[in-house]
């Protein structure tokens, strides 16, 4: 199932309805943020990994990402295979995270 949601607040009410595999955010979400939705998420639904994907990428926005429990962090300009090769690894189980700024 793929699903887009126009606000980070309505991540892991959909989440525990749909049950998806990965969820791919971004950190600069409207409502509640995603790093902050992340946590909720990993918390209430650990079979679900989480991808962050994004342009505000620092080190203290990785460390908070690593805190939260999520499986990966990319930096938004990747190319799209990378993406794609990211979340096929995520849901296996394995963990991505860009070299900069983690």
């Amino acid at each position: 199932m793929v699903a887009k949601l126009a606000s980070g607040d309505r991540l892991v009410p959909e989440a525990l309805e749909s049950h998806p595999d990965v969820a791919l955010l971004d950190i600069d979400l409207s409502g509640t943020d995603g790093l902050t939705a992340a946590a909720e998420l990993c918390e209430q639904l650990p079979a679900c990994r989480v991808l962050i994907l994004t342009g505000l990428a620092t080190p203290d926005s990785c460390g908070r990402a690593l805190a939260a429990g999520v499986s990966g962090f990319l930096v938004k300009g990747v190319p799209a295979d990378d993406v794609i090769d990211a979340v096929r690894r995520v849901a296996r189980g394995d963990r991505v995270f860009a070299e900069q700024p983690c």
